[in-house]
């Protein structure tokens, strides 16, 4: 499976400073996923103490990430 960002993604990343490695991880192999009314799917996972959020959609084999952030 590939995993992309969007340009959003890219500046939210950069904003709030999370690792590119570990917001795919969360799109990989989330620990709790759940479907949206829109389509996208909020996944989260901890990765080394830090709980992370991400919202994607899947497009054939490839899912995109549309945003990220830390959960709260």
């Amino acid at each position: 499976m590939k995993v992309v960002f969007s340009h959003h993604t890219q500046y939210r990343l950069y904003e709030r400073g999370l690792d590119a490695w570990k917001v795919k991880a969360v799109a990989k192999d989330p620990s709790w996923q759940q479907q949206q009314r829109d389509g996208s799917i909020k996944a989260r996972k901890e990765i080394e103490g830090i709980c992370i959020e991400v919202v994607y959609v899947e497009k054939g084999n490839t899912r995109i990430i549309k945003t990220a952030y830390l959960c709260t």
